[in-house]
């Protein structure tokens, strides 16, 4: 709800020059701060009661787990800000946002086999990156039980396949602050009322074809 409910404000600050990519960067690090926390809340109240995570594949198994939830929690905030800057109230932005968590859960990979198409969309959404990074790093294919079937090539227990997870999901998280900068330049503009536009149209000359 940051975006929509600050959108008088930040309308009036860019009446008077602000820029609006600074606008959403400030906000989008200032998240992120906030993400990379939570990541780190996360790792601590998973490994409280039990054993961590025994398998990694650059770094010691619980720091990259850790940088994996970071990177998953900031990519969603990003999404939610591309969110935020989409909604024109904040109910519409709480909705889409639980459309969108529904929506991840069930493309992720592990809640049901993904067809090609299904895949396809699943790919422009953090949690199947974030899941994805996660299961490469802790070898989810060997110690699940049972083993996830048919094999994920996202989930491949290789640096190689664990970097790639982790660059699609940086590629998210900027293109979907990228895309809010976007959205809310577009609803800067000034629009001609709609009397006004029908007005003017009316006002137009009518060539036959």
């Amino acid at each position: 709800g940051e975006l929509v409910s600050d959108f008088p404000i930040i309308h009036r600050e860019h009446r008077t020059g602000a820029v609006l990519s600074a606008v959403v960067l400030s906000k989008w690090l200032v998240f992120a701060a906030v993400a990379v926390i939570e990541a780190g809340l996360m790792t601590g109240a998973f490994v409280a009661r039990r054993p961590g995570p025994v398998y990694s594949n650059a770094l010691p198994p619980l720091a990259e787990l850790f940088c994996d939830l970071a990177a998953l929690t900031i990519t969603a905030m990003s999404l939610g800000l591309l969110i935020s800057s989409l909604a024109r109230k904040l109910e519409q932005a709480v909705a889409l946002v639980t459309l969108a968590s529904i929506t991840q859960i069930a493309l992720n990979g592990v809640t049901a086999q993904l067809s090609p198409f299904l895949n396809g969309i699943s790919v422009l959404l953090p949690d199947r990156w974030g899941l994805a990074a996660a299961a490469s790093s802790v070898d989810l294919d060997r110690i699940s039980l049972p083993p996830h079937k048919p094999p994920d090539a996202l989930w491949q227990h290789t640096s190689v396949q664990w970097a790639t997870d982790l660059i699609a999901l940086a590629v998210l998280a900027v293109g979907y602050a990228v895309l809010a900068t976007l959205v809310l330049r577009s609803r800067m503009r000034p629009r001609a009322p709609r009397r006004e536009v029908r007005a003017r149209a009316a006002r137009q000359p009518w060539h036959p074809t």
